[in-house]
């Protein structure tokens, strides 16, 4: 039974879940968004969504790349700006590696 969408780009269908918790994936769909059976998958409960990703090793290859652009586009921008943070900090006597933040 296919459910019509008014929202542009989503398909959905009904599925019923099984006494033994599983989903059955309609064909159409899985094959659409490149889903292949023996591969494996993390399922997230994103704020109550559950959410279906494909397996990946690390965290890193989870989130890698979630911030790019947030300190500049190039690496001029990135080390302008790594250069400006640099400066709102001063050397803590007593600790090569403390610092405080400079008084406004």
């Amino acid at each position: 039974m296919e459910i019509q969408s008014e929202t542009a780009g989503v398909h959905v269908e009904k599925v019923r879940l099984s006494n033994r918790r599983q989903v059955t994936i309609p064909k159409q769909m899985a094959l659409t968004v490149g889903l292949r059976p023996g591969q494996e998958y993390v399922l997230a409960n994103e704020d109550g969504r559950l959410v279906l990703y494909p397996d990946k090793q690390t965290l890193t290859d989870y989130y890698g790349g979630i911030a790019a652009g947030l300190y500049g586009q190039s690496d001029e921008e990135i080390e302008a700006y790594v250069r400006d943070s640099r400066g709102e900090w001063e050397p803590v006597p007593g600790g090569a590696n403390s610092v405080q933040r400079k008084a406004p």
